[in-house]
Order: structure tokens, then sequence, then C-alpha cells
């Protein structure tokens, strides 16, 4: 049995701090983070903004796991509430 190498997959963020200039951050409290989730689904959609909450938590899961863990649950939070 031959194993194929898996070829990487590089992620590109085009705009670095885009969801910070639209008022999200991870040190801001879960209930201020969610509402401007709310808000900006509204705006940009929601498959573009679970997109970038996936692509920062990924790009920071070795870096700063803390911010990983909170980009996911935001995104958990989204498709939760998509689901209703």
């Amino acid at each position: 049995m031959v194993i194929m190498a898996r070829k990487r997959v590089r992620i590109k963020i085009k705009r670095k701090g885009w969801l910070k200039e639209r008022g999200y951050d991870p040190d801001y409290s879960r209930e201020y983070r969610r509402r401007v989730l709310r808000r900006l689904v509204r705006r940009y959609g929601y498959s573009a903004i679970i997109k970038k909450l996936n692509a920062v938590a990924v790009l920071n899961k070795y870096k700063n796991p803390k911010y990983a863990r909170i980009f996911r649950s935001d995104m958990r939070y989204l498709q939760k509430r998509r689901e209703r």
C-alpha cells in the first residue's frame, strides 16, 4: 500500500484585522461579541462570517489556543442559531 502525502493547504487572509475593524474582538464579553456577530451576519452574510471565524481559529490553533477556542465557540453559536 502506497501512502500519499497530502498537499498542504494555505489559508490566505486578505484583510488582516477585518473582524476587529467591524467591532469584533475576542477580548470583549461573550454577549457583546455575539451581538456584533449577529450584526455582521445580517450585513455580510452567514457564509462569509463563518469562513472568516474558521480561518482565524485554525491560524490561532497553536499560536494562541485561548483565542482559537473563542473563535470556535462563536462559530458554533452562529451555527446553532442558524439551525433554529
